[in-house]
């Protein structure tokens, strides 16, 4: 069964990806990818108040250092506000969008980066803050002029490191595949650039999923810049029938879904390389009947998950097996209406297959979707999380985390200059543009807790008490104690 999603176009007949492997190798991508929709569909828009306005620094007894054991990356649209509900706690990277890119390598509109207060904001809270750039057309002009690529790599690089930021991502939907080695060619100059401009800053793209995107050399790609997936819009707005904008499995039924799309990238790009994109946001289509895969009488509107939850309570949530995501309908007028998105299950799900693909983390779209709703900072918080260390039963100390566990956020990326560190435990070191990760997570498991400390004297079965007095420890009795740590350890580290 062919997959229902289509980020490939050409005109106005969208095609399942798959179907179109062969059309990649000789046609131009089209420009109409999720961000780019997302674009368009806020064309005219004011930008929000962040964008223009000081925004308020954290009072200093409430900072905090993210507390995270994989790195959480969060779009910030420039249409979008965050409020005092946010949870800088549950962020290691800020990524600002977006600065729009001409073709010339100037850019048309900087949708208020610089934000010096609100870059302020973040260090203050231990969060990395990146610049997103966005280029929806005319990809292959800018890619093939050298006075453009220039211009772009000396403007935009030069702008991050006088803001003192962490970041620069690209955010080209799509790269053709004629353009192939221009895109990656660019990449590794503007990371050249990046090194000498903002030491320590990282560099990283808006990828599409799918290996079949044969403008993308991933593994080239990924020796210089970090793949934030866009795994959604599997269906999308204009899709012709209804189902999950992002499903986690199900291809017997659903066709290509994020599980089999990410193993077959993670075949060629290592983990450490890699950021599991996930939805906050779904789509309401007109439906021909109530059943899933039913044909869509329009194209549907996007709901943002903080309206999808009250409204799904309304019309009564359910859950489709397959894609393992929920969806709602109801009647409107005599019409069939379906809505598709992801919840806080869905996305816990998701971040599950992220630590069992050690991939480096998640990556969110769109920032503020869930405003003044916790359910999905609190999937954040148990899936990729800290790792809570329970203190030991009976005993007054907790333990100490074993040398091996990372108390915060996985960096497979350069070394931060200067800036907050989202985490301790930060294994990457400035290495020219690789992004191999010097370790895996770990299994979250603490170290077995720090001995409470023995007793002046203990009785065993059958033995009378004895004196802990250097030499007075019987040897028979000394092996049986250290037995008895010995299984308490492993007990602890099984738990």
């Amino acid at each position: 069964m062919l997959p229902a999603r289509a980020w490939a176009d050409t005109g106005a007949v969208r095609l399942p990806v798959l179907a179109l492997a062969a059309l990649f190798l000789a046609a131009p991508a089209s420009a109409e990818g999720p961000h780019a929709r997302e674009v368009a569909r806020h064309a005219g828009a004011p930008d929000a108040a962040w964008t223009t306005a000081a925004f308020p620094l954290p009072r200093a007894e409430a900072a905090t250092q993210p507390k995270l054991a994989y790195r959480v990356y969060g779009y910030l649209p420039y249409w979008e506000s965050i409020g005092a509900d946010f949870r800088w706690d549950l962020i290691s990277d800020l990524v600002v969008f977006a600065a729009a890119l001409n073709t010339d390598g100037t850019v048309a509109a900087w949708h208020g980066w610089p934000n010096a207060s609100l870059i302020a904001t973040a260090h203050a809270r231990g969060v990395r803050v990146h610049l997103a750039v966005t280029l929806f057309s005319g990809i292959g002009t800018l890619l093939n002029s050298a006075a453009a690529r220039a211009q772009a790599i000396a403007t935009l690089t030069q702008s991050v490191g006088q803001a003192g930021a962490d970041g620069l991502d690209f955010d080209f939907e799509f790269v053709a595949s004629a353009d192939k080695d221009a895109f990656s060619a660019f990449l590794e100059a503007a990371k050249a650039a990046l090194v000498l401009k903002a030491p320590g800053a990282e560099l990283s793209i808006a990828a599409p999923p799918s290996v079949g995107y044969h403008g993308y050399d991933f593994a080239r790609i990924a020796k210089s810049a970090r793949l934030l997936v866009m795994n959604y819009d599997y269906h999308w707005s204009a899709a012709p029938s209804t189902g999950p904008v992002s499903p986690l499995a199900g291809a017997s039924y659903w066709g290509e879904v994020v599980e089999s799309d990410m193993s077959a990238l993670l075949q060629i790009v290592p983990a450490s390389a890699v950021v599991m994109g996930v939805p906050y946001y779904g789509y309401d289509w007109a439906a021909s009947s109530a059943n899933p895969k039913a044909s869509t009488l329009a194209h549907g509107a996007a709901v943002l998950f903080k309206d999808a939850m009250p409204a799904s309570a309304r019309a009564g949530l359910l859950w489709d097996s397959a894609s393992e995501t929920p969806w709602y309908r109801y009647l409107a007028s005599g019409t069939n209406h379906q809505v598709w998105f992801d919840d806080a299950q869905s996305i816990a799900l998701k971040y599950q297959f992220v630590k069992s693909k050690k991939m480096a983390g998640a990556m969110i779209w769109a920032l503020g979707y869930d405003s003044g709703r916790t359910e999905l900072w609190k999937a954040i918080e148990d899936e990729l999380g800290e790792p809570v260390l329970l203190p030991d039963a009976g005993t007054q100390d907790a333990g100490q985390p074993d040398a091996g566990i990372d108390a915060g956020p996985i960096d497979a990326g350069p070394a931060d200059a200067g800036e907050p560190d989202a985490g301790a435990g930060d294994a990457g070191a400035a290495d020219g543009g690789s992004l191999a990760d010097a370790g895996s997570p770990d299994g979250g498991h603490p170290a077995p807790p720090g001995d409470a400390g023995l007793p002046q004297s203990f009785s065993a079965p059958g033995c009378a008490s004895t004196s802990t007095q250097p030499g007075a420890v019987p040897a028979a009795l000394a092996l049986a104690l250290i037995a008895a740590l010995l299984a308490r350890r492993r007990n602890y580290s099984q738990g």
